[in-house]
């Protein structure tokens, strides 16, 4: 578990060394190393927040019983979804502004979501983790210009021989 929270928007991200968080097909064939520090990162955040495509991949592919989120967001137009399971509250919001006036979100993808946070300039911090794989192809962020002003690289954790972690925060 975490000793402390970055901050109160954190994106954690996973991205291939060529820069790609999934491939053409939205497989994220990241290492087991990989999950289990992203799911540190979801235990100690009480809020997850992710858009629908990324919570359907996540419950088809049992990632809810790994990472065991405490409730998660999910940015979606949809009014229902299928529970993740039974314990762990579900709350859709059509936008981000939707979002109760808590602090320390989790901001865990996919794509649209990631951006519409770094648009929104609410980002006060990131976690990325880099594997140390090439996807050739597939999905990139969009990272915004003036995010390179704000954030600064604030640590770093090598997990060899799968990546690198890497802090950016306020």
């Amino acid at each position: 578990m975490l000793q402390d929270i970055l901050g109160e928007y954190t994106i954690y991200l996973a991205q291939s060394v060529d820069g790609f968080i999934a491939d053409l097909n939205d497989n994220t064939p990241w290492s087991a190393k990989e999950w289990e520090l992203f799911a540190s990162y979801v235990q100690a955040y009480k809020n997850l927040v992710i858009g629908r495509k990324t919570y359907e991949i996540m419950l088809k592919g049992g990632e809810f019983k790994v990472v065991k989120p405490k409730q998660i967001f999910v940015l979606s137009r949809k009014e229902s979804l299928p529970k993740a399971q039974d314990d762990i509250p579900i709350i859709i919001v059509n936008k981000i502004t939707d979002l109760p006036k808590e602090k320390h979100f989790l901001i865990a993808g996919g794509k649209q979501t990631v951006e519409t946070f770094l648009q929104a300039s609410l980002v006060d911090s990131i976690v990325l983790d880099i594997e140390f794989l090439f996807l050739q192809n597939g999905l990139r962020i969009n990272w915004p210009k003036q995010l390179l002003n704000t954030l600064k690289p604030c640590g770093q954790t090598p997990y060899f021989p799968y990546g690198v972690q890497i802090k950016f925060c306020r």
